[in-house]
Protein backbone atom coordinates (compact mmCIF):
# COMPACT_ATOMS: atom_id res chain seq x y z
CA UNK A 1 0.00 0.00 0.00
CA UNK A 2 1.32 3.54 -1.12
CA UNK A 3 0.15 5.08 2.43
CA UNK A 4 0.46 3.15 5.86
CA UNK A 5 -2.95 3.01 7.85
CA UNK A 6 -1.37 5.56 10.80
CA UNK A 7 -0.52 8.11 7.56
CA UNK A 8 -4.63 7.62 6.44
CA UNK A 9 -5.63 8.13 9.72
CA UNK A 10 -6.09 12.02 10.23
CA UNK A 11 -8.31 11.50 6.98
CA UNK A 12 -10.68 8.59 8.12
CA UNK A 13 -11.17 10.92 11.89
CA UNK A 14 -12.20 13.86 9.55
CA UNK A 15 -14.49 12.00 7.21
CA UNK A 16 -16.17 10.50 9.97
CA UNK A 17 -16.90 14.36 11.41
CA UNK A 18 -14.46 14.76 14.07
CA UNK A 19 -11.98 17.34 15.01
CA UNK A 20 -8.28 16.89 13.64
CA UNK A 21 -6.72 19.87 15.02
CA UNK A 22 -3.50 19.03 15.79
CA UNK A 23 -3.67 18.62 19.91
CA UNK A 24 -6.71 16.03 19.54
CA UNK A 25 -4.99 14.13 16.47
CA UNK A 26 -1.81 14.14 18.96
CA UNK A 27 -4.16 12.75 21.75
CA UNK A 28 -5.85 10.16 19.75
CA UNK A 29 -2.31 9.01 18.30
CA UNK A 30 -0.85 8.80 22.04
CA UNK A 31 -3.93 7.06 22.97
CA UNK A 32 -3.54 4.51 20.29
CA UNK A 33 -0.15 3.66 20.68
CA UNK A 34 -0.78 2.86 23.81
CA UNK A 35 -3.78 0.52 22.74
CA UNK A 36 -1.23 -1.29 20.28
CA UNK A 37 0.42 -2.85 23.12
CA UNK A 38 -2.31 -4.90 24.36
CA UNK A 39 -2.02 -8.65 23.83
CA UNK A 40 -5.13 -9.07 24.89
CA UNK A 41 -6.98 -11.14 22.02
CA UNK A 42 -10.17 -10.87 23.85
CA UNK A 43 -9.64 -7.13 24.19
CA UNK A 44 -9.59 -7.34 20.46
CA UNK A 45 -12.44 -8.66 20.07
CA UNK A 46 -14.73 -6.58 21.28
CA UNK A 47 -12.97 -4.10 19.33
CA UNK A 48 -14.43 -6.13 16.29
CA UNK A 49 -18.08 -5.97 18.06
CA UNK A 50 -17.42 -2.17 17.95
CA UNK A 51 -16.52 -2.13 14.44
CA UNK A 52 -19.55 -3.69 13.41
CA UNK A 53 -21.73 -2.36 15.58
CA UNK A 54 -22.34 -4.86 18.47
CA UNK A 55 -23.66 -4.65 21.86
CA UNK A 56 -20.90 -4.61 23.41
CA UNK A 57 -19.72 -3.73 27.06
CA UNK A 58 -17.73 -3.95 30.40
CA UNK A 59 -14.37 -3.71 31.11
CA UNK A 60 -12.89 -3.98 27.72
CA UNK A 61 -14.80 -1.28 26.53
CA UNK A 62 -13.92 0.75 29.44
CA UNK A 63 -10.37 0.43 28.88
CA UNK A 64 -10.74 1.67 25.57
CA UNK A 65 -12.69 4.92 26.35
CA UNK A 66 -10.04 5.12 29.14
CA UNK A 67 -6.93 5.56 27.16
CA UNK A 68 -8.52 8.38 25.53
CA UNK A 69 -9.67 9.74 28.46
CA UNK A 70 -6.03 9.84 29.77
CA UNK A 71 -4.76 11.80 26.74
CA UNK A 72 -7.69 13.81 26.40
CA UNK A 73 -9.59 14.66 29.82
CA UNK A 74 -12.36 16.37 27.36
CA UNK A 75 -13.47 12.85 25.11
CA UNK A 76 -17.11 11.83 25.13
CA UNK A 77 -18.50 9.64 28.37
CA UNK A 78 -21.83 9.48 26.86
CA UNK A 79 -23.08 9.06 23.50
CA UNK A 80 -20.22 8.04 22.00
CA UNK A 81 -20.46 4.87 20.14
CA UNK A 82 -20.16 6.33 16.75
CA UNK A 83 -16.69 7.70 17.82
CA UNK A 84 -15.67 4.34 19.38
CA UNK A 85 -16.62 2.53 16.27
CA UNK A 86 -14.57 5.00 14.05
CA UNK A 87 -11.38 4.70 16.24
CA UNK A 88 -11.79 0.79 16.75
CA UNK A 89 -12.03 0.80 13.31
CA UNK A 90 -8.59 3.27 13.24
CA UNK A 91 -6.90 1.27 15.45
CA UNK A 92 -7.13 -2.31 13.85
CA UNK A 93 -6.15 -1.23 10.91
CA UNK A 94 -3.11 0.39 12.27
CA UNK A 95 -2.30 -3.05 14.22
CA UNK A 96 -2.53 -5.01 11.15
CA UNK A 97 -0.63 -3.07 9.49
CA UNK A 98 1.83 -2.32 11.67
CA UNK A 99 2.25 -5.92 13.24
CA UNK A 100 2.32 -9.48 12.51
CA UNK A 101 2.01 -11.98 14.95
CA UNK A 102 -0.46 -14.88 16.44
CA UNK A 103 -2.71 -11.86 17.38
CA UNK A 104 -2.84 -10.07 14.47
CA UNK A 105 -3.37 -13.11 12.49
CA UNK A 106 -6.33 -14.09 14.61
CA UNK A 107 -7.85 -10.44 13.99
CA UNK A 108 -7.26 -10.14 10.71
CA UNK A 109 -9.03 -13.91 10.23
CA UNK A 110 -11.79 -12.83 12.69
CA UNK A 111 -12.81 -9.89 10.95
CA UNK A 112 -12.65 -11.89 7.51
CA UNK A 113 -14.99 -15.02 8.35
CA UNK A 114 -17.56 -12.89 10.91
CA UNK A 115 -18.46 -10.67 8.05
CA UNK A 116 -19.18 -13.26 5.41
CA UNK A 117 -23.04 -12.77 5.16
CA UNK A 118 -22.74 -8.89 4.54
CA UNK A 119 -25.21 -8.12 7.48
CA UNK A 120 -22.80 -5.45 8.67
CA UNK A 121 -22.31 -2.17 7.13
CA UNK A 122 -19.30 -1.32 6.83
CA UNK A 123 -19.37 1.26 3.86
CA UNK A 124 -17.71 3.87 5.74
CA UNK A 125 -14.85 1.13 7.51
CA UNK A 126 -13.97 -0.82 3.82
CA UNK A 127 -10.27 0.14 4.81
CA UNK A 128 -10.15 -2.36 7.58
CA UNK A 129 -10.83 -4.92 4.86
CA UNK A 130 -7.98 -4.12 2.78
CA UNK A 131 -5.27 -4.45 5.73
CA UNK A 132 -7.12 -7.69 6.95
CA UNK A 133 -6.06 -8.86 3.76
CA UNK A 134 -2.92 -7.56 3.56
CA UNK A 135 -2.20 -9.18 6.95
CA UNK A 136 -3.06 -12.33 5.98
CA UNK A 137 -0.97 -12.40 2.71
CA UNK A 138 1.72 -11.29 4.62
CA UNK A 139 1.51 -14.26 7.81
CA UNK A 140 1.32 -16.78 5.22
CA UNK A 141 4.47 -15.67 3.92
CA UNK A 142 5.73 -14.92 7.53
CA UNK A 143 4.77 -18.39 8.91
CA UNK A 144 6.79 -19.98 5.60
CA UNK A 145 9.38 -18.40 5.17
CA UNK A 146 12.95 -19.61 5.46
CA UNK A 147 16.38 -18.03 4.77
CA UNK A 148 18.21 -20.68 3.94
CA UNK A 149 21.07 -18.90 2.16
CA UNK A 150 21.90 -17.40 5.39
CA UNK A 151 21.19 -20.96 6.98
CA UNK A 152 24.46 -21.90 4.62
CA UNK A 153 26.20 -19.22 5.37
CA UNK A 154 26.40 -19.78 9.34
CA UNK A 155 26.89 -23.29 8.63
CA UNK A 156 30.02 -22.61 6.27
CA UNK A 157 31.27 -19.94 9.74
CA UNK A 158 30.68 -22.62 11.98
CA UNK A 159 33.05 -24.86 9.43
CA UNK A 160 35.68 -22.81 8.95
CA UNK A 161 36.28 -21.50 12.74
CA UNK A 162 36.45 -25.25 14.03
CA UNK A 163 37.91 -26.79 10.82
CA UNK A 164 38.73 -30.81 11.56
CA UNK A 165 38.26 -30.63 14.64
CA UNK A 166 36.80 -33.38 16.77
CA UNK A 167 37.50 -33.45 20.12
CA UNK A 168 34.13 -33.05 22.45
CA UNK A 169 36.50 -31.05 24.91
CA UNK A 170 37.83 -28.54 22.27
CA UNK A 171 34.31 -28.00 20.13
CA UNK A 172 32.56 -25.99 22.50
CA UNK A 173 29.97 -23.41 21.06
CA UNK A 174 29.59 -19.74 22.36
CA UNK A 175 25.75 -18.28 23.00
CA UNK A 176 26.27 -16.14 19.50
CA UNK A 177 27.16 -19.46 17.98
CA UNK A 178 24.16 -22.07 19.20
CA UNK A 179 21.95 -19.20 18.60
CA UNK A 180 23.36 -19.34 14.91
CA UNK A 181 22.74 -23.22 15.34
CA UNK A 182 19.14 -22.70 16.36
CA UNK A 183 18.58 -20.32 13.49
CA UNK A 184 19.62 -23.38 10.83
CA UNK A 185 17.89 -25.85 12.45
CA UNK A 186 14.13 -23.55 12.58
CA UNK A 187 15.09 -22.54 9.00
CA UNK A 188 15.00 -26.27 8.29
CA UNK A 189 11.86 -27.28 9.97
CA UNK A 190 10.39 -24.40 8.61
CA UNK A 191 11.38 -25.23 4.86
CA UNK A 192 10.87 -29.36 5.90
CA UNK A 193 7.12 -27.82 6.82
CA UNK A 194 6.09 -26.07 4.03
CA UNK A 195 6.95 -28.68 1.50
CA UNK A 196 5.52 -31.54 3.37
CA UNK A 197 2.50 -29.02 2.99
CA UNK A 198 2.68 -28.70 -0.06
CA UNK A 199 3.69 -32.15 -1.33
CA UNK A 200 0.55 -33.43 0.64
CA UNK A 201 -2.17 -31.29 -0.72
CA UNK A 202 -0.96 -31.77 -4.20
CA UNK A 203 -1.02 -35.41 -3.99
CA UNK A 204 -4.40 -35.15 -1.77
CA UNK A 205 -5.63 -32.82 -5.59
CA UNK A 206 -4.09 -35.68 -7.58
CA UNK A 207 -5.44 -38.71 -6.25
CA UNK A 208 -9.25 -37.18 -5.90
CA UNK A 209 -10.13 -39.03 -2.97
CA UNK A 210 -11.59 -38.09 0.19
CA UNK A 211 -10.07 -39.61 3.47
CA UNK A 212 -13.03 -38.20 5.11
CA UNK A 213 -15.55 -40.45 3.82
CA UNK A 214 -13.78 -42.43 2.31
CA UNK A 215 -14.79 -42.33 -1.60
CA UNK A 216 -13.53 -40.47 -4.68
CA UNK A 217 -13.96 -37.14 -5.18
CA UNK A 218 -16.26 -38.38 -8.29
CA UNK A 219 -18.52 -40.30 -6.18
CA UNK A 220 -19.09 -37.74 -3.77
CA UNK A 221 -22.30 -34.76 -4.75
CA UNK A 222 -21.24 -31.65 -5.88
CA UNK A 223 -23.01 -29.80 -2.95
CA UNK A 224 -21.23 -32.64 0.01
CA UNK A 225 -17.66 -31.77 -1.81
CA UNK A 226 -18.16 -28.20 -0.86
CA UNK A 227 -17.91 -29.01 2.64
CA UNK A 228 -15.61 -32.01 2.95
CA UNK A 229 -13.13 -30.26 0.83
CA UNK A 230 -13.06 -27.39 2.77
CA UNK A 231 -12.64 -30.02 6.33
CA UNK A 232 -9.85 -31.61 4.39
CA UNK A 233 -7.81 -29.10 3.19
CA UNK A 234 -8.06 -27.98 6.76
CA UNK A 235 -6.38 -30.94 7.98
CA UNK A 236 -3.62 -30.98 5.55
CA UNK A 237 -2.46 -27.05 6.32
CA UNK A 238 0.98 -27.59 8.75
CA UNK A 239 0.87 -23.79 9.88
CA UNK A 240 -1.38 -21.32 12.10
CA UNK A 241 -2.34 -19.28 9.34
CA UNK A 242 -4.48 -19.99 6.34
CA UNK A 243 -3.14 -20.75 3.04
CA UNK A 244 -2.80 -18.01 0.76
CA UNK A 245 -4.00 -20.05 -2.66
CA UNK A 246 -7.05 -21.91 -0.51
CA UNK A 247 -9.58 -20.77 -2.70
CA UNK A 248 -7.86 -22.47 -6.01
CA UNK A 249 -6.76 -25.65 -3.84
CA UNK A 250 -10.75 -25.97 -3.28
CA UNK A 251 -12.23 -25.07 -6.80
CA UNK A 252 -10.20 -27.98 -8.02
CA UNK A 253 -10.98 -30.36 -5.74
CA UNK A 254 -15.47 -29.25 -6.06
CA UNK A 255 -14.75 -29.16 -9.78
CA UNK A 256 -13.74 -33.02 -9.40
CA UNK A 257 -17.31 -33.55 -8.28
CA UNK A 258 -20.44 -34.21 -10.36
CA UNK A 259 -23.34 -31.90 -10.74
CA UNK A 260 -21.69 -28.48 -11.00
CA UNK A 261 -23.62 -25.55 -10.49
CA UNK A 262 -23.18 -21.90 -10.04
CA UNK A 263 -24.54 -20.88 -7.00
CA UNK A 264 -25.82 -22.45 -3.90
CA UNK A 265 -28.90 -21.55 -1.30
CA UNK A 266 -27.20 -22.28 1.98
CA UNK A 267 -30.40 -23.08 3.64
CA UNK A 268 -30.82 -25.60 1.34
CA UNK A 269 -27.45 -27.15 0.83
CA UNK A 270 -26.89 -27.35 4.62
CA UNK A 271 -30.33 -28.58 5.51
CA UNK A 272 -29.57 -31.41 2.52
CA UNK A 273 -26.66 -32.88 4.68
CA UNK A 274 -26.67 -35.86 5.55
CA UNK A 275 -26.53 -35.84 10.18
CA UNK A 276 -23.11 -37.68 10.29
CA UNK A 277 -21.40 -35.46 7.35
CA UNK A 278 -22.72 -32.32 10.24
CA UNK A 279 -20.61 -33.95 12.76
CA UNK A 280 -17.89 -34.00 10.72
CA UNK A 281 -18.03 -30.43 9.46
CA UNK A 282 -18.61 -29.16 13.12
CA UNK A 283 -16.60 -31.62 15.02
CA UNK A 284 -15.47 -30.93 18.62
CA UNK A 285 -15.96 -26.81 18.14
CA UNK A 286 -19.62 -26.69 19.50
CA UNK A 287 -19.24 -25.07 21.93
CA UNK A 288 -16.61 -21.99 20.51
CA UNK A 289 -18.79 -21.09 17.59
CA UNK A 290 -19.78 -17.61 17.96
CA UNK A 291 -20.88 -14.25 15.12
CA UNK A 292 -17.15 -15.03 13.96
CA UNK A 293 -17.74 -18.33 12.85
CA UNK A 294 -21.27 -17.76 10.76
CA UNK A 295 -21.13 -20.65 8.46
CA UNK A 296 -20.03 -23.24 11.01
CA UNK A 297 -23.00 -21.72 13.40
CA UNK A 298 -24.97 -22.20 10.27
CA UNK A 299 -24.47 -25.93 10.27
CA UNK A 300 -25.35 -26.10 14.29
CA UNK A 301 -28.18 -24.33 14.52
CA UNK A 302 -29.42 -27.05 11.31
CA UNK A 303 -28.61 -29.56 14.15
CA UNK A 304 -30.29 -28.16 16.84
CA UNK A 305 -33.47 -27.46 15.30
CA UNK A 306 -34.59 -31.00 14.04
CA UNK A 307 -37.50 -30.10 12.50
CA UNK A 308 -38.89 -26.81 10.52
CA UNK A 309 -37.63 -23.67 9.59
CA UNK A 310 -33.91 -23.40 11.35
CA UNK A 311 -32.76 -20.27 9.81
CA UNK A 312 -35.47 -18.68 12.14
CA UNK A 313 -33.55 -19.77 14.95
CA UNK A 314 -30.43 -18.86 13.24
CA UNK A 315 -30.68 -15.18 12.47
CA UNK A 316 -32.00 -14.92 16.57
CA UNK A 317 -27.96 -16.10 16.94
CA UNK A 318 -25.98 -14.76 14.31
CA UNK A 319 -27.37 -10.63 14.23
CA UNK A 320 -29.91 -11.27 12.23
CA UNK A 321 -27.75 -13.38 8.98
CA UNK A 322 -29.47 -14.48 6.21
CA UNK A 323 -29.01 -18.08 5.68
CA UNK A 324 -31.07 -18.38 2.62
CA UNK A 325 -29.31 -16.41 -0.02
CA UNK A 326 -27.14 -18.04 -2.56
CA UNK A 327 -23.08 -17.94 -2.84
CA UNK A 328 -20.72 -18.97 -5.13
CA UNK A 329 -19.43 -22.68 -4.00
CA UNK A 330 -15.70 -22.43 -3.98
CA UNK A 331 -16.41 -19.11 -1.55
CA UNK A 332 -18.50 -21.25 0.80
CA UNK A 333 -16.16 -23.77 1.32
CA UNK A 334 -13.49 -21.16 1.45
CA UNK A 335 -15.61 -19.81 4.77
CA UNK A 336 -15.67 -23.07 6.12
CA UNK A 337 -11.80 -23.20 5.53
CA UNK A 338 -11.37 -20.23 7.21
CA UNK A 339 -13.32 -20.21 10.24
CA UNK A 340 -11.48 -24.03 10.86
CA UNK A 341 -8.20 -22.16 10.87
CA UNK A 342 -9.57 -19.69 13.16
CA UNK A 343 -11.02 -21.77 15.55
CA UNK A 344 -7.64 -23.37 15.55
CA UNK A 345 -5.71 -19.98 16.63
CA UNK A 346 -7.89 -20.08 19.67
Amino acid sequence: MSHTARQLFPGWYKRAGYETEAPILKARVDAIDKILEKEDSAFWLDLIKLLLNLRVSGAHVKEFVDFFVTEDAAFPLTDNQNVLRHLAAAVIAILLDEQQSGLTRKVALSIKTATFLKQYDLTDFSYVHLYSTFNLQNGYAFLRANDMSKAESTLATLETAFGDEKDDAVVQFNGGEINGLLGVMRSLLTANNALYEEVDIHWWLFGAYSTEIGKAFSAIPFSTMVFISALELFSLTRFHSALRNSSQYLAKAILSSPGKVAALNLFQVISGLPEEEKKLVVGESADQLTFLTPLLLAVKSSMDVADGDWSIHYKAIANNADIKKEEDPVTIANQLYLELVLLNLA
